[in-house]
């Protein structure tokens, strides 16, 4: 007997709607709130070279991703914003922002804040032609266009002078109308001037239209329409003019009036609404008001080459070239439409992502064309196991029965009839899992394991029997798998069973307390196969995991406490595994690491199902949404809410691949299904901004640290005084699409050892920096992982103690003490010299006068006495004292020597050499002192021989005195 498979016609029908895919390029519109109600309408939208946003409503407005900064009209100031009603807002290439107010133009220089007026004055001529100002403009000459109620004006930025181009009735080269609504500048460099309003009172009925103006003569061309000829105008209120990337001119106007233009021939043709095909090009369906006539208000290209086209009344059109098809938006109620009838203004971001703003309802919406919906399909209860067969047939088990799709929209549901026990043993499906026969069998939270017969469309049931050890042992099914040998696991609440095909009994394994090499305690929730053989069990519970080996029946355990819920053994060969608490992996299959993308600020945290795609990527779901995991592990893609994904409802283990590479994840009340070749990522970086430097939190900027007239964003090199080693930096990474998931880490080189991780303000502190070079760095991730850095660097000056020029002083100060101690040293080694020659000197001059006595004393005895005892002793004695003073005038010429050559080397140093001379004449004048006492001791001895009788010794005497003489004057 076979199941049931009838339905009724209403639970058909849904299933029919719900499980089928929905449109999976189907962009996404996120509003963006207005804080505390800063704006009412976006009447203008530009981005400055830096990246900041500027919006133009009641005031004006900068805006990052994070903060608004506001610029209001304040009457006490005249260098404030001119008027609050601002129509138009322009950023330049220089970054000068110009804004068009029904009070005036003002040129607002963000360095300084200061707005410069420009107004209408009567009489005179080059000064602006109105006051309400619709459109601005610079072209590729650097030119400023303004475009006013009262025709367009030319800026010459030097002199602050106007060129006025108007309508002038008599001259058909002039401007068709002063009603200027929009200026555009073409790929040719062109100017194109687009008149006439749609508002009731401001434009006759008829006036308008299209001019191009010629460079060489000042003229205009008109473009108008011709009720006689259908490749004119439609109408000649002209709003919108733009050129997409493929060349195409298109003109928006008044009424049904959507137009591509030959501008070599001067011919439009028309694209014009048909209600019986409403999916070909055109505008919305024109709608009517009393206070004005439906127009085109914006045409834009976006980023993947999609036209849009925004109406006054009816929402927007999105033209695909590819397809040649129109999507129609308004007034959408679900998660992710446009929520508008109408639509005001428009303009694509640097990363690519369209800006819309809305007149009546006052909204703002972003979507980034990049980013589309993963497709979501409902069921009538939550969906815990999902697998594709061989047949590329889905079989997905929830809490209302088995569900079998093939995937073009027949569907089948399996569930439990009592009266037929060939029917499914139990509606709650928990595991699927499908054997190398194609049987495909489903596991159920009653314990139950059933098998389907693909034949006879049978269910065979498996469950437990109390007196049959070998039957089914678990209450609970999380997990289903066979392996290469063909053993059917099957993983329950108590443990593991293998299941033998042949004889349908159970092996089972359970924890033993006593046997470390049993299986943990705990629910089996995954069981994974590496390519070795050896199975790996996740258990939950506190019950990590096991590996088990089939020779010897042994288990090893990993991780253990942790909860596992997923795992898989990715082409590399690595095992990952996913906890409730986050994602780990080994490569050597033996130790396990906590995973955690390099440089990411982002924690994987509570994972449920791990899968790989065909280009090794990684797919995790998690509560933070489902993540992509790059091939080389070190890039992170988050697919979360702004992608249709609600993260906190994606179910544990609950996912598979298909064979033509498809992801299914399931949830708490259906799936979803992702196709990595379509789910499309912005390539675009962040664009990095240096926004503010404070000094102890004090706001700085550039020119008030060392760069006089340049934007902190500019700067190159901050440099600070010793004092200043306390500071902070703010500092964006500018990147539109989801900048709540934008990664921001920041160092400061030669000061932070690594990279840290920002807060949700974005500002990095320091305090006391010691003096040196740094370099401040910020890295920056979009959302869809795509890096960018940028760098600044940090001077802090030494104090002057500290500087080059007073180490040059201290190294002039050591070598003058260095000189001055070895001056020091050398006059006390002189003044040693002199007091040791001194002391020689008087020893000497002893020794002489010693002499002498010894000398008197012989010669007086030899007159008492001539008995001598030998002529040859007095002879001796008398030349060993004469020979005393001639040592004495040796050793001071000795000295003299010495003084001379020290006054050689100080030639430089007249006050030494004066010393040194008079040490000499002193030296001299022993000299000669001591000279003419040993001259008085030979001529006492000469009177000695005249008065001697005694020949032998008269002749000694004189020969001695002649020696003395001698070797004196020699």
């Amino acid at each position: 007997m076979k199941p049931r498979l009838f339905f009724f016609a209403a639970v058909l029908l849904y299933f029919v709607i719900k499980v089928n895919p929905v449109f999976s390029q189907e962009p996404i519109f996120n509003r963006v709130s207005s804080p505390e109600g800063a704006w009412d309408v976006i009447t203008g939208i530009t981005q400055d070279p830096q990246g900041y946003l500027w919006f133009g409503s009641t005031g004006l407005y900068k805006y990052d991703g994070y903060h608004l900064t506001y610029y209001l009209n304040d009457p006490l100031n005249p260098k404030s914003l001119i008027g609050n009603r601002v129509e138009c807002v322009y950023a330049d290439r220089k970054g000068i922002i110009w804004v068009g107010t029904f009070s005036g133009l003002d040129r607002l220089d963000p360095a300084t804040g200061i707005f410069t007026h420009f107004r209408s004055k009567a009489g005179d001529h080059e000064s602006l032609s109105d006051n309400i100002v619709y459109s601005i403009l610079e072209d590729h000459e650097g030119t400023i266009w303004v475009g006013t109620r009262g025709g367009l004006n030319k800026l010459d930025q030097k002199t602050g002078k106007f060129t006025r181009y108007q309508h002038h009735e008599n001259d058909s080269a002039s401007l068709s109308n002063d009603q200027v609504r929009v200026i555009y500048e073409d790929h040719q460099g062109t100017i194109w001037a687009g008149c006439g309003s749609p508002f009731t009172g401001e434009t006759p009925t008829g006036e308008g239209g299209l001019n191009r103006y010629n460079r060489n003569t000042g003229k205009f061309t008109r473009y108008m329409h011709n009720s006689k000829d259908p490749h004119s105008l439609v109408d000649n209120r002209v709003r919108a003019i733009f050129e997409d990337s493929r060349g195409n001119f298109w003109v928006g106007t008044a009424g049904n009036g959507l137009h591509t233009m030959d501008r070599a021939n001067g011919v439009f043709e028309r694209h014009l609404y048909n209600p019986v095909h409403p999916e070909k090009l055109s505008r919305p369906r024109i709608k009517k008001v009393s206070f004005a006539d439906d127009h085109i208000t914006f045409i834009r290209e976006d980023a993947t080459g999609a036209i849009w086209i925004g109406s006054f009344l009816n929402g927007l059109n999105r033209y695909d070239p590819k397809t040649e098809k129109v999507t129609h938006y308004e007034s959408e109620r679900r998660d992710g439409g446009f929520k508008d009838s109408t639509s005001w203004w428009s303009y694509t971001s640097r990363e690519g992502v369209l800006w819309i703003s809305t007149l009546f309802q006052g909204n703002l919406y972003k979507l980034d064309p990049y980013q589309n919906n993963i497709p979501y399909h409902g069921t009538l209860g939550g969906v815990f196991a999902l697998h594709e067969d061989g047949l590329g047939i889905l079989w997905i088990g929830t809490q209302q029965g088995l569900i079998r799709s093939d995937g073009k929209g027949d569907i089948q549901r399996f569930v439990i009839d009592s009266l037929n026990p060939r029917s499914l043993g139990n509606d709650n499906g928990t595991a699927i899992c499908e054997d190398r026969t194609g049987t495909i069998w489903i596991g159920s939270t009653q314990g139950i394991l059933n098998s389907f017969d693909r034949q006879t469309q049978d269910f065979t049931r498996y469950k437990n029997n109390p007196n049959d050890a070998k039957s089914i042992m678990g209450s609970f099914i999380n997990a289903l798998f066979e392996d290469r040998k063909g053993s059917l696991w099957i993983g329950m609440n108590e443990g593991l069973d293998q299941m033998n095909h042949q004889t349908k009994t159970f092996k089972h394994y359970t924890n033993n307390p006593n046997d470390s090499n049993s299986i943990s305690r705990g629910p089996v929730q995954c069981i994974e196969e590496d390519k070795a053989g050896n199975l790996w069990i996740g258990i939950y519970n506190g019950g990590g995991i096991n590996r088990f080996d089939s020779r010897t029946g042994n288990f090893k355990h990993y991780l253990s406490g942790a909860n596992i819920t997923s795992i898989l053994q990715d082409s590399d060969g690595t095992i990952w595994v996913g906890t409730d608490a986050g994602l780990y992996r080994s490569k050597d299959l033996n130790t396990f690491s906590r995973f955690t993308p390099p440089g990411s600020e982002i924690e994987i945290n509570a994972v449920g199902k791990i899968l790989e795609d065909d280009h090794k990527n990684l797919w995790i779901s998690t509560l933070q949404g489902i993540i992509k995991l790059n091939p080389a592990r070190n890039e992170i893609n988050i697919y979360g809410k702004t992608h249709g994904v609600n993260a906190p409802n994606l179910n544990y283990n609950a996912g598979c691949k298909g064979k033509n590479g498809m992801l299914y994840f399931g949830d708490q009340s259906g799936y979803y299904s992702l196709s990595p070749e379509l789910l499309t990522s912005n390539p675009n970086p962040p664009q990095i901004v240096i926004t503010q430097f404070r000094l102890q939190d004090q706001q700085s900027k550039a020119e008030n640290i060392n760069q006089p007239g340049s934007l902190l964003t500019h700067s190159k090199n901050i440099i600070l005084t010793h004092s200043q080693n306390a500071f902070s930096i703010d500092f964006a990474a500018i990147h539109y699409s989801s900048p709540e998931n934008n990664k921001h880490l920041f160092m400061l080189k030669n000061y932070d050892n690594d990279w840290r991780q920002s807060g949700s303000e974005h500002t990095a502190y320091y305090y006391n920096v010691p003096p040196g070079k740094y370099i401040f760095r910020v890295k920056a991730a979009s959302s869809d992982g795509v890096w960018a850095e940028k760098s600044i660097e940090i001077t802090i000056n030494p104090p002057w103690w500290r500087t080059w020029w007073a180490y040059c002083i201290y190294c002039l100060l050591f070598i003058a003490g260095v000189y001055g101690i070895h001056r020091f040293q050398r006059e006390r080694v002189i003044r040693t010299e002199r007091e040791r020659g001194r002391k020689r000197e008087l020893a000497q001059a002893k020794e002489i006068e010693k002499a002498y006595h010894t000398l008197k004393t012989t010669q007086t005895q030899l007159i008492q006495s001539e008995k001598m005892a030998s002529l040859g002793e007095l002879t001796a004695g008398i030349a060993h004292e004469i020979q005393n003073p001639l040592n004495f005038v040796n050793n001071f010429s000795e000295v003299n020597k010495e003084l001379i050559g020290e006054l050689r080397e100080e030639k430089d140093n007249p006050d030494t050499r004066n010393e040194i001379l008079n040490d000499i004449e002193n030296n001299l004048e022993k000299i000669i002192h001591h000279g003419k006492r040993a001259d008085a001791i030979v001529k006492g001895m000469l009177q000695h021989s005249r008065a001697s009788t005694n020949k032998k010794e008269l002749t000694d005497i004189n020969a001695l005195a002649d020696e003395y003489l001698r070797l004196s004057y020699h």
